[in-house]
């Protein structure tokens, strides 16, 4: 098992690459978590977001992971009004 990397601190209102911020290469199939109190918007996409649109939540009050594909394009973390956590992790 590799080592647990740092979790990602998100500012409010900011998307965050999640490859950028973890060191892990882009396209690597990822697991993310959530571990702040407020909902996390997930959008895969190469370019920073502009918008909340196409994306997927994952909610601190369900304590399900979400995983990614392999070979996407880019990994980008959004909460809206409050600074959120993630846990991420390359999947196995």
């Amino acid at each position: 098992m590799a080592d647990t990397l740092p979790n990602v601190d998100l500012d409010a209102n900011t998307w965050t690459d999640l490859y950028a911020e973890t060191g892990i290469s882009v396209g690597t199939k990822l697991t993310v978590l959530n571990l702040g109190p407020p909902d996390v918007f997930l959008k895969v996409q190469a370019a920073q977001p502009t918008d909340l649109s196409g994306y997927t939540v994952i909610s601190r009050v369900s304590s399900v992971p979400f995983t990614n594909n392999d070979g996407d394009s880019g990994a980008w973390a959004y909460t809206a009004n409050a600074n959120g956590k993630l846990s991420v992790s390359i999947s196995t």
